[in-house]
């Protein structure tokens, strides 16, 4: 009886279900998307006009991601008879670029369209043809091109563009729309293509992009790619400079051992990666989107809404953010980011305090322990940068993404707290205690006066000289990073800047920004090149054992010549006494055997090969 009562139920549930899900009612719950579909409406007026606001908020937010087209926007407005529909005639919004201001014509004003497209249009047929047609009006003209046949230099024409929307078999849902406005030193990129040359693979960004934004784009990849090149053997001279010579093993050696080594992260991923960045803005493949059911109500030829509902396959936008970027991509390059970053300030810090306490307390501060202090510290540090850099992997509100046209960084509800505490006021500490030394150095006087005279000439004056090293690295890091502040302060002022409120966009002010954030990042990493050059000039025994590490490679590799250039600019010569042999030269000027003059005479004739 149980089981029968059961089965009952059940049968009861699927018939009423299966009425529920055929009845009108049921499917207007299943509306909610606001999709649209030629000859099919979305429900009554009210339904219709909250379809209008709806897409129209999504549009504004979404198209500057490209998964959101203008064609579809109006030719929703315009199907569903929305108010926004004239009111975005008028206005223009989003008339960026030829493009676009030709696509508002094709649904504004098609006469103006005509007007302006159709020899062109005509002109490119007759092209494809290798004849003269006789093709009188704009719709002959659309009907006869044929989009697979285009070459670049036709693709790249608006004028074409627009009218690949109006093929036959073309149009709402089979037409892509190509939308890039980070580009630096760029105007806003914005143009269409039919999906026929969507699925021939033959439509990116770049393709789309004027000659000279692409120039500008090589000459921005080249520098920095030669900017990795320089930094990566920057810091790699210092890392083995410091390694290899055990007299600067001491405590402002290890910091500077650990600032290398977040340096070179620079030069190795994060200068790399920028170009990558930008390659993927510019040349992923522009792909075909999903097909989605859209449902709907039937529009009769009246234009009435029937009763009648029907299904209609459309294809969703393609090219959004996670096609050029996966999230594989953002994760691994804002990683290293935020670690060479993080570490570099926390590496400062701790090397402006080793110098504070050096200077305040020099009876009390010994090499040896703070070499072994440093040691710790660095490690510490390290393990904090990895500990703050994985944040976004467990903090479900944090996130790495693309901050501005290049640079992968944390991003989220609290990033500007996070900011503050982890670079901020580490960077503010920094200023303090530098300021703070300096000011300690001015009255050494006092601090060393239960100190001998001799430790005050040697070891004070290397004490001071580092000091004032440190100084030096902290004002160029300071001059990196002020101009980023100084930006991330004054965004907050400008209206005119934001994507996602494209009324009051302003097209040059969001460029010039694009452009100005590009500059400023890429002076940000570029710290990672001056501590190198900084101590070449400041610290003589850095500069001795560079030149000496440069001078045996090139010995190693028989390059004679430039081993003698080498030589020669250090500034270094030969000491000559007493069982005393030139670090420098394999030959001791005290022996004059045989073999000596044989291989300096090999060695002229090397010269002069070269």
């Amino acid at each position: 009886m149980r089981l029968y009562l059961a089965h009952s139920v059940f049968v009861a549930f699927v018939l009423l279900s299966g009425l529920l899900t055929s009845c009108p009612c049921a499917l207007a719950q299943n509306r909610t998307s606001c999709r649209f579909a030629s000859g099919l409406t979305v429900g009554d007026r009210e339904q219709e006009l909250r379809c209008c606001n709806v897409t129209y908020d999504l549009f504004s937010r979404k198209w500057a991601t490209g998964s959101a087209y203008l064609s579809t926007l109006l030719e929703s407005l315009r199907g569903w008879n929305c108010p926004q529909y004239q009111q975005e005639c008028h206005d223009q919004t989003f008339a960026y670029n030829t493009f676009t201001r030709l696509m508002y014509s094709r649904f504004c004003d098609h006469e103006k369209l005509e007007e302006k497209c159709t020899a062109e249009v005509r002109q490119t047929v007759e092209y494809q043809s290798a004849t003269n047609i006789a093709i009188l009006t704009w719709s002959d003209a659309v009907r006869s091109l044929n989009v697979l046949d285009l070459n670049n230099d036709q693709l790249a024409s608006p004028c074409v563009q627009v009218a690949m929307y109006e093929r036959e078999n073309g149009g709402h849902g089979h037409y892509h729309e190509v939308i890039q406005p980070l580009i630096p030193f760029c105007s806003f990129i914005w143009c269409g293509y039919d999906e026929q040359l969507v699925a021939a693979g033959r439509v990116t960004t770049w393709t789309c992009m004027p000659q000279r934004c692409r120039t500008n784009i090589i000459v921005i990849s080249v520098f920095c790619v030669i900017l990795a090149i320089i930094i990566f053997i920057c810091n790699a001279t210092v890392m083995l400079v410091l390694g290899g010579n055990r007299n600067m093993w001491f405590g402002q050696g290890v910091y500077r051992f650990s600032l290398a080594f977040a340096d070179l992260l620079a030069g190795i991923i994060v200068f790399p990666t920028f170009v990558s960045t930008l390659l993927r803005y510019l040349a992923v493949d522009h792909n075909l989107g999903d097909l989605r059911n859209v449902t709907g109500y039937v529009v009769a030829e009246t234009g009435n809404r029937t009763d009648e509902i029907s299904l209609m396959l459309i294809r969703d936008p393609s090219n959004t953010f996670s096609d050029a970027f996966p999230r594989s991509y953002l994760d691994f390059v804002g990683f290293f980011t935020v670690l060479s970053l993080s570490v570099s300030i926390y590496t400062l810090v701790s090397a402006a305090f080793d110098r504070f306490v050096a200077i305040v307390c020099p009876q009390r501060y010994k090499q040896k322990s703070a070499f072994v202090t440093a040691c710790f510290v660095s490690l510490v540090l390290w393990i904090l940068g990895i500990i703050f850099a994985s944040l976004p992997f467990y903090i479900r509100t944090l996130r790495y993404t693309v901050v501005n046209s290049i640079l992968i960084s944390s991003s989220g509800p609290g990033v500007p707290a996070l900011y503050a505490v982890a670079f901020i006021l580490p960077l503010i500490l920094m200023w303090l205690v530098t300021i703070a030394t300096f000011i300690a150095s001015r009255h050494l006087t006092r601090a060393w006066a239960d100190i001998s005279e001799e430790w005050r000439k040697v070891q004070g004056q290397v004490e001071l000289r580092l000091a004032l090293t440190l100084a030096i690295m902290v004002g160029v890091f300071t001059l990196s990073i002020l101009p980023s502040i100084i930006v991330l302060l004054l965004v907050e002022e400008l209206p005119d800047v934001y994507y996602n409120d494209p009324k009051n966009l302003n097209q040059q002010s969001a460029i010039n920004l694009v452009s100005a954030e590009l500059v400023i990042m890429m002076l940000l990493m570029c710290n990672s090149l001056w501590n190198c050059f900084i101590y070449s000039v400041r610290d003589r025994e850095f500069r001795k054992s560079a030149g000496k590490m440069y001078a045996s490679a090139a010995k190693i590799a028989k390059l004679t010549a430039l081993y003698n250039r080498i030589r020669g600019g250090s500034g270094i010569t030969s000491r000559h006494g007493d069982n005393e042999v030139s670090p420098y030269n394999h030959f001791d000027s005290s022996q004059h055997s045989e073999e000596t003059r044989i291989a300096r005479e090999e060695t002229k004739v090397d010269d002069t090969a070269l």
